[in-house]
């Protein structure tokens, strides 16, 4: 495998690792509540941990195509929940119905909420993603 390729399927792999890991610390070790959308928003991301990972491991690129779904998906779910939260009249229109609320903000640090924090992560592999697949096309 290419440096370059290598080196940006495994920061995916690492970031979509971190963003799991963090959020089972957050719900199992600080004692939050996931939301229904934050549910979503790791149902998106932790497949991407074993996905990626089939990539380093074997070099399995069929991986790379169900990847793309899933980054793409909890991009979307996670720019819209940040939405949410920092506009009440979206908060509004589409409330949980179910659990916590997603509009609440229950941690943050500065401006980093843990919605923000997942968008971030989603937009950091894709642009992997896109580096990874960019310079695949080059070399074969």
């Amino acid at each position: 495998m290419e440096t370059r390729v290598r080196i940006a399927v495994i920061l995916a792999w690492m970031t979509a690792l971190s963003a799991m890991l963090g959020s089972l610390y957050f719900s199992e070790i600080q004692g939050l509540q996931p939301c229904l959308l934050c549910w979503y928003q790791r149902i998106a991301m932790y497949p991407l941990v074993f996905m990626l990972g089939m990539i380093i491991w074997d070099e399995n690129w069929n991986a790379l195509k169900y990847a793309w779904p899933f980054c793409v998906g909890g991009a979307l779910i996670a720019a819209w929940h940040v939405a949410i939260q920092y506009s009440p009249t979206l908060a509004a229109v589409i409330p949980c119905e179910k659990g916590y609320s997603c509009a609440v903000i229950t941690w943050s640090l500065g401006p980093f909420t843990i919605p923000l924090l997942s968008l971030i992560a989603f937009v950091f592999v894709i642009a992997c993603l896109i580096v990874t697949q960019r310079n695949r096309k080059e070399y074969h």
